[in-house]
């Protein structure tokens, strides 16, 4: 798996041990990501009402993003 922010790499289970996430939203569109741990924390944040996490404001989608839903 590759950081779609800063591009680190781990293998698909430790990534999913240390915690990375696969996908984000930016208002109403999902995004693929996965993100590792120190980009989760410095782009984006916890959504409790939609249990989801979304690109801080201000923040530049990352080129390897892969869009998932159309809205």
């Amino acid at each position: 798996m590759i950081c779609c922010f800063c591009h680190e790499q781990s293998e698909q289970e430790d990534a999913i041990e240390c915690g990375w996430i696969p996908a984000f939203w930016t208002q109403e569109k999902e995004w693929e990501g996965p993100v590792c741990v120190p980009c989760t924390t410095k782009h984006l944040f916890f959504m409790q009402e939609h249990n989801d996490f979304e690109l801080l404001p201000g923040h530049d989608l990352p080129e390897l993003a892969i869009a998932l839903t159309n809205a």
